[in-house]
């Protein structure tokens, strides 16, 4: 069995204090940025509840139809889909608006070493 990499992985440990000691960031840009994270953590959080009361319906013949092998109502299916689609697309505004807010952040120049370290990935 060969092993397939997941690209969706966070970069390793060591590459990750290594671009933190290039970029070199001040206290108030940690903090700043901490506070930033935080926001829309937390906004991001409060989306992911909506969601989840509103999948609540449908998640036992989700998980029903996954034990019992027989398929999920098309109806409900289409309706659960739906409901995660609508979710992705109001976190994606979120995710862009918190890159939006972190790089005013950065200096031009630690800007380009994101840019660098982004590249490699």
């Amino acid at each position: 069995m060969t092993n397939i990499p997941n690209t969706n992985q966070p970069a390793p440990r060591s590459a990750t204090r290594e671009l933190q000691a290039k970029l070199n960031l001040t206290e108030d840009q940690k903090s700043k940025l901490q506070e930033i994270r935080r926001k829309y953590t937390l906004e991001a959080v409060a989306i992911e509840k909506k969601y989840v009361e509103l999948t609540k319906p449908y998640q036992a013949e989700a998980m029903a139809s996954g034990r019992g092998g027989k398929s999920m109502d098309p109806k409900a299916k289409a309706a659960l889909d739906a409901i995660v689609t609508k979710k992705q697309q109001e976190l994606e505004p979120l995710k862009v608006k918190q890159k939006e807010e972190e790089q005013a952040i950065y200096t031009p120049e630690q800007q380009k070493i994101l840019e660098e370290f982004a590249s490699k990935k």
